[in-house]
């Protein structure tokens, strides 16, 4: 990491979750790292456990503040996000990025990253026979529901910030990311954990269970790629959304497939048409990213996955 990052102070928003702790974590490293919300053993120099849904609370944590990794989110996680109310994760997460901005502003806050989601890509974009998104694609808009209309609100809103206020805003719309630490348990585990879990779980010559047909197109990406080009993007001058994912699109059996295989086991895939898929097709365009600032996906997806498969397996012991 150069120097222009490691002499900055900096503060992790959400960190809590997948995202957040890894990026704490990391930064912490060569970094005065201010954390709102992480528990954890790892000697961070401030930790926060603050109500980001009241501006006092945001105008505290982001003072003496240079940069800003904003993960505060309730996330919409298939069938986890049908027991939250639409109502409830829309005003959470648009107040608490409201007030997140503003408090920025007030303190002179230079840069802010926000991390915000392929589901503001149009529905009709994410089916079958689509070719790669590209970040223009966005328009006209018409997200893959709830939750991606209040990621479309805020890009909105921060880019309207940075034209009245000059800060630099810097937005990643990453594709389905992965990797060690990440929840596995429960209905709130996304697809890769939840499926390692499930190889992990199936005794030699038992079955796994698939959501949908397994035809599910993705570009996957690991989280140490996605904190590259987050980090990249925070230590250039560089502005706007970009897409981070990889080049290496694979179906949701393909990858149960080679996780089956680092497994050792023989096991095999019961797809269950009825069960909630999310969209056909989620493929990236990340040649803009590349252009901007040189950064491309490095982590083969085999790879990716016998590390995290690893992780979950000790954590599982």
């Amino acid at each position: 990491m150069s120097a222009l990052i490691t002499k900055k102070r900096i503060l992790v928003t959400g960190a809590r979750g997948f995202l957040g702790s890894y990026f704490s974590k990391e930064l912490n490293k060569n970094n005065y790292v201010r954390v709102n919300g992480l528990k954890t053993f790892i000697p961070l120099k401030e930790v926060y456990d603050y109500n980001l849904t009241d501006f006092s609370h945001c105008k505290t944590i982001t003072k003496d503040i240079d940069y800003v990794f904003h993960f505060a989110s309730k996330s919409a996680v298939l069938k986890s996000s049908a027991g939250v109310k639409n109502s409830t994760l829309l005003t959470n997460n648009i107040l608490v990025n409201t007030n997140m901005i503003n408090a920025c502003i007030e303190n002179g806050v230079r840069k802010l990253f926000f991390p915000s989601s392929l589901c503001t890509y149009p529905k009709s974009r994410q089916q079958k026979n689509q070719a790669a998104l590209k970040e223009i694609d966005q328009v006209p808009a018409d997200p893959d529901g709830y939750y991606g209309w209040e990621k479309l609100f805020t890009e909105v809103m921060l880019e309207a910030f940075q034209k009245d206020f000059g800060m630099q805003i810097k937005i990643i719309r990453p594709e389905s990311i992965y990797g060690p630490g990440e929840n596995f348990i429960g209905d709130k585990a996304k697809f890769i954990p939840s499926m390692c879990r499930k190889v992990i779980e199936a005794k030699d010559g038992g079955e796994i269970e698939i959501w949908g047909d397994g035809t599910q197109l993705r570009s996957i990406c690991f989280i140490e790629d996605l904190f590259t080009a987050a980090s990249m993007l925070m230590e250039s001058d560089v502005t706007g959304a970009f897409n981070v994912g990889s080049n290496e699109p694979h179906t949701v059996n393909e990858i149960a497939d080679m996780l089956i295989k680092i497994s050792g086991k023989t096991i095999t895939k019961k797809n269950l048409l009825n069960e909630a898929k999310s969209v056909d097709v989620r493929l990236t365009d990340t040649s803009k990213i590349k252009n901007a600032i040189g950064w491309e996906h490095k982590t083969k997806l085999e790879d990716g996955l016998r590390m995290t498969y690893n992780w979950i397996k000790g954590e599982m012991k």
